[in-house]
Order: C-alpha cells, then structure tokens, then sequence
C-alpha cells in the first residue's frame, strides 16, 4: 500500500463532513484583505470592509456614500484587477452597503 498525501486525505474529511466550502470562503476572505490595498488602495481600505462573497456577488460596506459611488463607477476595472489577482473568475459583482 502506497502513501498518501496529508493534503490529499484532509480535503477528502473535509468535504464528507461539509466544511471544505466553508474553509475555502474564509480562505478567500483572508486573502481578499491582502489583495484588498493593491486593489483599492491603502486609504480606501480604512473606510470599507468586506462582508462575504455569495454567488459571485462581494459584499463590501462602506463607510462613504460618495466613496460607495466611486468605487461602484469603477467596478468593471476593480473585478479586472480582483479576478486577475485569482487567476480566474472568482467574482463577478460588487455590492456596496453603505
């Protein structure tokens, strides 16, 4: 019988227990406030949060209406940019809660 590998054998318990989405979302959210200062800047970060992502949609609030606006004005650029930080398309629309 040949070895295993760990990872190999943690996604497969993961997934039969129904955690494996879960982990991989706080995954995401994780990284997402890396990429978040490359993407919309180190002051913008001050005055947003992200909230989660459901269906493709990144929930963000936002302190600034005005900011909201801005930052909602340039979305196609702001999903460019996310996606290419991925690789891959990973959201496909932002909704700003203000």
């Amino acid at each position: 019988m040949g070895f295993l590998k760990l990872n190999k054998i943690l996604h497969k318990s993961l997934k039969k227990n129904g955690i494996s989405q879960q982990i991989t979302t706080a995954d995401f959210m994780e990284q997402l406030k890396e990429a978040g200062e490359l993407i919309f800047g180190k002051e913008n970060m001050k005055k947003i949060k992200f909230m989660g992502c459901e269906d493709g949609t990144l929930m963000i609030t936002c302190l600034s209406s005005v900011l909201a606006k801005e930052l909602k004005s340039k979305e196609k650029e702001i999903l460019g940019k996310l996606n290419g930080f991925y690789g891959r398309r990973v959201v496909s629309r932002l909704k700003f809660i203000v």
